[in-house]
């Protein structure tokens, strides 16, 4: 009996997670309203606080589900690359290929709940409205390590040179993983969310040699 209870809440709490991250995704965070998740995903009101305690709690647990996983496998690859040897152009190509192929991956296996993910990650970034605390801490660690990452393939560009890179690979990828319908018609029915999962090269050659050249010592 307790087995089944347990099982019952757990598949609630995905309920409410999934409707969640689907409403915050279309219409933000501040327009959404408990009343409106628990009305979609057909619980009682207070499910919210039972199990996240406040909205803003149930928006970190809806960033949080997918950026942990996400977050590992970025980091495993990262992990692997070299940037003590061999080219600078090389270099970064691995470190964006450690950005970019772990989301085009998990992409293909979910590709409207990745693409919600994308969508929420960047409207708090455009708003200011990431999570702050520990949390803040736990998003910033990843991209610190990136950041760390450039920075030891160009060692003559400033600290800040760097972040603004890191910025425009971010930008950029958050982009492409995001459903939209804007360029369907162009790619030939398949929107840049399909193009970017099933075949993330063109990114990942995209953002490196533009990462190559705004890296030149020339610049």
């Amino acid at each position: 009996m307790e087995r089944t209870q347990y099982k019952k809440s757990s598949k609630t709490q995905d309920r409410i997670l999934d409707v969640a991250e689907d409403l915050f995704s279309k219409q933000g965070f501040d327009a959404t309203t408990t009343r409106q998740i628990t009305a979609a995903a057909g619980v009682r009101t207070a499910s919210v606080n039972y199990y996240f305690k406040t909205k803003r709690d149930l928006m970190i647990a809806v960033i949080d589900r997918r950026f942990d996983i996400l977050r590992r496998e970025r980091e495993a690859m990262l992990a692997n690359v070299d940037t003590h040897s061999g080219d600078q152009p090389t270099q970064i190509k691995a470190i964006v290929e450690a950005f970019v192929l772990p989301l085009a991956k998990l992409t293909k296996t979910d590709p409207v709940g990745w693409s919600n993910y994308n969508r929420i990650i960047a409207q708090l970034a455009l708003n200011k409205e990431l999570p702050h605390d520990t949390y803040a801490e736990k998003i910033n660690k990843t991209a610190e390590k990136f950041i760390v990452g450039l920075k030891a393939t160009s060692p003559n560009k400033s600290l800040n040179d760097v972040i603004e890179a890191y910025q425009f690979l971010l930008g950029a990828v958050l982009f492409a993983f995001t459903e939209s319908d804007r360029f369907t018609q162009a790619l030939n029915g398949n929107s840049q969310l399909a193009q970017a999962a099933s075949n993330p090269k063109p990114l990942v050659n995209f953002i490196s040699a533009g990462l190559v050249e705004l890296f030149d010592p020339g610049q």
